[in-house]
């Protein structure tokens, strides 16, 4: 799918209800960073693993749409 605008205004998918669903919380990162630029793949990442290559160059300047259920397949 193309994704949806991850918004908690609109009550979308929320970070604990993909962990009760058994996402880690590496998982969730890894697929955020990926999602925005920062990773070529969508790999487990904590956020000190994502520094040393962070640069604000490196995210997308457009909006990200994000399936956030695709990490649940």
């Amino acid at each position: 799918t193309s994704g949806e605008k991850f918004s908690k205004r609109e009550r979308d998918v929320c970070v604990g209800s993909l962990q009760q669903a058994g996402c880690s919380a590496t998982e969730i990162v890894g697929f955020l960073a990926h999602s925005a630029g920062l990773i070529e793949r969508p790999e487990p990442a904590t956020p000190a693993d994502l520094l040393p290559g962070f640069s604000l160059e490196g995210l997308k300047a457009a909006d990200t749409r994000v399936d956030p259920l695709s990490l649940l397949r």
